[in-house]
């Protein structure tokens, strides 16, 4: 059993996810990000755009207290 925390090896800095893919998508962006069964991949760059695109939407429209729905 463990009783104690897991420590890193390495140090990793706190840093939001999105930060990561927006780094991924200026090194790569023709590489694939997501692989879907039967559909096309998409890019770095792509999916990228369409979470910068829904950051975008969420801030434009959404006030505090309103439920967003993911889908």
């Amino acid at each position: 059993m463990i009783t104690s925390p897991w420590y890193s090896l390495h140090p990793y800095p706190e840093v939001p996810l999105f930060r990561y893919l927006e780094e991924a998508a200026t090194r790569h962006p023709a590489r694939p990000c997501l692989i879907t069964p039967g559909g096309p991949a998409l890019s770095f760059a792509q999916v990228n755009e369409a979470a910068r695109r829904a950051s975008r939407l969420l801030r434009s429209d959404v006030a505090h207290g309103d439920r967003v729905v993911f889908l």
